[in-house]
């Protein structure tokens, strides 16, 4: 009898998330299909003073995004050569943040018919999370395969728990 009743609970759960997920407009519910990335970089500390989500297409725009990524790194060096006629480029910058406890990462790209869908979370320190005053500015690069389709950006704050002092929330 509970077996009865927790199989009607779990397609019942089920229906209902699926006639929820088909009112949806979101890309991967409307057609969209999951991309593969490659990293490319990532800095804690870099030149973007403002937050930046942009698609870079040419290699004069990423060569210009290459020395922000890298302006505070001893290694940086010039902008590694991208085919931009296979691939572009996504850059995610959180800009200037108050301490070490921030971080930026693109976590899902989903391309549907008439656009691309980035994902990018953004964690941040919460309470009690151990962190040093510093002035940080994360940045993350990311390259895709190349689309001509309007690329949106969806940001995402993720706030850690830390349950003491010592504890740094992220593992």
């Amino acid at each position: 009898m509970n077996l009865r009743r927790l199989l009607l609970v779990v397609l019942t759960t089920a229906v209902l998330a699926l006639l929820a997920a088909c009112s949806s407009n979101h890309p991967f519910l409307t057609g969209g299909v999951r991309i593969i990335w490659t990293d490319v970089a990532y800095e804690a500390k870099s030149g973007f003073n403002k937050p930046l989500y942009q698609a870079v297409q040419d290699q004069a725009t990423w060569e210009v995004m290459w020395r922000k990524v890298k302006r505070y790194s001893k290694k940086a060096g010039p902008a590694p050569k991208v085919d931009f006629s296979r691939y572009m480029l996504l850059v995610a910058a959180a800009g200037v943040q108050k301490n070490n406890g921030y971080e930026v990462l693109i976590k899902r790209i989903i391309e549907s018919p008439g656009f691309v869908e980035v994902d990018v979370n953004i964690l941040e320190p919460g309470l009690n999370c151990k962190t040093k005053p510093v002035m940080i500015s994360p940045v993350y690069v990311a390259r895709m395969k190349k689309s001509y389709k309007t690329v949106n950006f969806n940001v995402y704050p993720i706030i850690a728990i830390c349950e003491n002092k010592g504890s740094s929330g992220w593992f």
